[in-house]
Parts: structure tokens; sequence; C-alpha cells
């Protein structure tokens, strides 16, 4: 029985839904790291614990793996598609297999890399922890493998679903508030929760195992080259933050937290909206890499989405923010200075979040065209300028703006290469852009006189429904940017 086929922006609006759940948990797993940690050495040990596997995820499942597999996928039909699949699981597993060999080698070096102010002895209190999560990776690895797949054909439920059941995982074990003063119990939560995602992806890929064709492990070289370029260039994309975060972090003990828990409120719209935007439309804008006129049309349709849902969410986060911020984050072992600090470094970073949603796609789009390269010495430009920013200017004010200026320098220069405005109506794009614009300045100044209103009457909950509400009604008002979505279809295969 064929299967029913969805329009862009419904498939979208579902997928959103589910990434809702999930980040919805993910973030009820930040807070309750925070009541139970506080923000100090521990919470930045067990950020680096929590987020190398799903650094790895995220550099595969979204970015240079999926950048490469799924437009190649999409070329082929569905037997060489099973035989493609399983070659690069295996040789997938034996690369991060010899990467997790590198961690368990050396990791006191490693972790104080990527923690910051961690000192020798901290290091060496906490490796046992950070190895058992190092033996995660090749699992990690494999379920980015799946993910592409599963993404390639349509299966867009599935990720979404296992993302779930990580995090859900991983609050429970928080939630039990057992005596783990080395966080090995931990680490050990982070390797299941890890393996538990990579069996519920697989359970929709079970053509990969039933297949009675033997295995031939042969290297496409072309694949090969767009993979490794790919995964050059996604993972400038997916670990600037983890940059920027050990620089931040450098200053002081308990900023690697303070970056990570903004850094976690600045991509919960991105995640939501943006980010099934994304895998949904790579499939279609490989599609149509050859036809010029599809191809920009829909791509203009995913810029206008993206920006009609950041820039209200940029402005309304300039005035609700800091409320956001300590409904969140005012329970547990964080005092009120601790959450002034979260509040305050996420108005900063929250300014780079249009910027950051156009990154997201015209990054994608470069991958359906296989303009890797362009995006690979993009990307290199970008973050090579603004850590050079950062470091004539040492301070954590300008951290945060360098991290600004590297989202604002990737986005002009990805629109440069994929010279969208050139084909697109300069006067319809000035025309939409002002829109965007004047909807979203009339709604901040709105929320912010609201908001003067409101704050002496209104605990800091119901300020936060409060710009819940200011939320809705800005998507509400710029619905109509998303026509062009409803106009494409999904292909299920």
């Amino acid at each position: 029985m064929p299967r029913v086929k969805h329009s862009v922006f419904s498939t979208a609006l579902f997928l959103a839904g589910v990434t809702l759940v999930g980040r919805a948990i993910g973030f009820l797993r930040e807070v309750l790291m925070v009541a139970q940690f506080g923000v100090g050495l521990r919470t930045d040990i067990a950020v680096v614990l929590l987020t190398l596997p799903d650094f790895l995820i995220g550099l595969l499942l979204s970015g240079g793996f999926s950048a490469a597999l799924i437009p190649y996928l999409k070329s082929i039909d569905q037997s060489a598609r099973v035989d493609a699949v399983r070659n690069v699981l295996f040789f997938v597993g034996i690369i991060f297999s010899v990467i997790a060999i590198g961690i368990w080698g050396f990791p006191q070096e490693i972790l104080r890399i990527l923690a910051g102010a961690v000192t020798i002895s901290d290091a060496a209190l906490y490796q046992q922890a950070f190895m058992l999560v190092g033996a995660s990776l090749p699992i990690a690895a494999l379920s980015g493998v799946v993910s592409a797949y599963l993404n390639a054909k349509a299966s867009f439920l599935l990720p979404g679903f296992a993302v779930i059941i990580f995090n859900v995982c991983i609050c429970l074990y928080l939630i039990t508030g057992l005596e783990d003063p080395w966080l090995f119990g931990f680490a050990a939560a982070v390797f299941l929760a890890t393996t538990a995602r990579f069996f519920i992806q697989f359970s929709g890929a079970s053509e990969i195992v039933k297949s009675r064709r033997s295995i031939k492990l042969t290297l496409n070289l072309e694949l090969a080259r767009l993979f490794i370029v790919g995964i050059l260039a996604f993972a400038i994309l997916n670990s600037v933050t983890i940059v920027f975060r050990s620089i931040f972090g450098s200053y002081d003990v308990g900023n690697v937290a303070v970056f990570n828990f903004s850094i976690k409120l600045f991509e919960l719209p991105t995640a939501i909206i943006v980010g099934p935007l994304a895998t949904v439309i790579l499939p279609s804008l490989a599609k149509f890499s050859q036809d010029r006129t599809e191809f920009h049309r829909l791509l203009y349709g995913g810029v206008l989405a993206v920006l009609s849902v950041t820039i209200p969410f940029s402005a309304l986060w300039q005035v609700f923010g800091e409320d956001v911020v300590r409904t969140a984050y005012q329970y547990g072992n964080v005092t009120d200075e601790e959450v002034l600090r979260i509040g305050s470094t996420s108005k900063v970073i929250f300014l780079a979040l249009p910027f950051a949603a156009l990154v997201h796609i015209t990054s994608i789009a470069l991958a359906a065209k296989t303009e890797i390269m362009a995006l690979l010495k993009n990307c290199s430009i970008s973050l090579g300028s603004s850590v050079l920013f950062a470091s004539f200017f040492p301070s954590e004010a300008s951290v945060l703006f360098s991290l600004v200026f590297f989202f604002v320098l990737l986005c002009i220069l990805n629109l440069i290469t994929l010279r969208l405005f050139f084909e697109a109506s300069r006067i319809s794009f000035a025309r939409d852009i002002a829109s965007i614009l004047a909807k979203a300045l009339t709604i901040a100044i709105l929320a912010h006189y609201a908001n003067l209103l409101l704050i002496s009457s209104l605990n800091h909950l119901l300020v936060t429904l409060f710009a819940g509400l200011f939320g809705i009604a800005s998507l509400l008002l710029l619905l109509p940017n998303f026509a062009v979505l409803r106009k494409y279809q999904t292909s299920p295969e």
C-alpha cells in the first residue's frame, strides 16, 4: 500500500511536535542537572559527559554525514540503498571505534580541553566516567548512520522518538538523586541512553539486517570525499559552541555550565522549528538540485519560514529572557547571581538566533547541491575570524559577541555562495523581510510595555506564560510566510 504524501510544511510541523516533546524533556534534564549539581565543577564535567555523544549525533544526524549520504541515497534504488548503508555502517563503526580508543588512551588531556578550567587533579578524579562515555561513541556513530537512512526514506518520526527516550533515561537517573561524587553513575546512564537510542532507531531499518545479499565491502570514493568534506564542514558548525564554551569556561569555574545552559535555551526555538524543517527539506532540495528555479523557490520559502520564527523570538527574548531563566533555574543549588549570569549570557547569544537559523538552512542547501567544499571554506573563514576577534579582546563579553559574529559572517558567505537573492526578485525579498521586521518590532514593543505593567504584579512563572502567548501570537501573525512550503511534498520511499 503506497504511503500518503504530505507537504513539506505539514511534515515539518508534525516533526516539530515530536521535537518539542523531546526538547521539553531535554530541558527538564537540564533543570534537574542544575537542581542536583548547581553551577560548578561537577556540573561542568557532567555537561561534557552528556554532550560528547550528543555532539557526535548532531554531527552525523543533521550534519556532515546526512549532507553527503541523503542526496546520494536519493539517487539510487532501494536495493542499492540497503547495500550502501550496510557498507557505511561497517566503515563508520571502525572509524569511531578508533576514536573511542583514542579517548581511552588520553582521557585526562581530552577532558581538560573540553571542560576548560579543570585542573590535572580534577581530571584524574573524573577520567573513569569520561572513558565510559567515550565507549558509547561507536554506538552514537551507528545511530547517526541509521538516522540518515531513515530520513532519506522520509521516516522522520523514529529518530525524534529515539531522542525522547534518550532524554527520559537521563532524567530518570537524575530524579533518583543517588550519591555520585565522581559521576560514574551519570556516565553509565549516558551510555545506556545512547544504546537505547540506537536500538529504537534500528528497529525502523530492519531491512538492513533482513537483506539476504552478502555484504560487499566497497569504498565509494566520491561518497567518501563528500563524507570527509561534509564531516569537516559540519564539525565546525556543530563544534563552534563547544569551542566558545571552552574559551568562555577558561575565565572562571562554573562558566562552562552557565554557557551550556544559555546555549540550551538558544537552541530550543531552532531545534523545534528550524531543525525539523531542515531535516524534511533536505531530501526535497536534493531532488530539485538540478532544477534551478524550483530549488531556489523552495529554499526561499525555507528562508522566509525560519526568519518568521526566529526574528520575533530573538526580540521577545530581550524582553522576557530573564523571567524565563528565573522560572527554569530558580530551584535547586542555583543562586540568584548564577541565574542572573545565565540570563545576561543568553540575551547576548539570542542576538544570533536569526543568523544561526539561516546558517542551518543555507548549509543544508549547499549540501543538497553537493557544494560542500564551498561550505567548508565558508565555515573555516568564519570560525578563524571569530576566534581571532575573541583573542584580540580577551573577555567574557568578547567571547559571546564573537559567537554572534561567527553566525553573521557565515550566513552572509553562504547566501553569497548560493546566489539566492540574485535569483530571487530583490523587490519581493525586500518587501518580505521588511514585513517580518515590522511585525516583529511591533510585537516586541507591545511585549516591552506589557512586561513593564506586569512585572510588579505577576511572578516569573506567569510572566513566562505570558511570553509564550506573545510567541504564539507572533507565529500566527507570520503564518502566511509558510505558504511556499505547502506547495511541495515529501517523497516517501
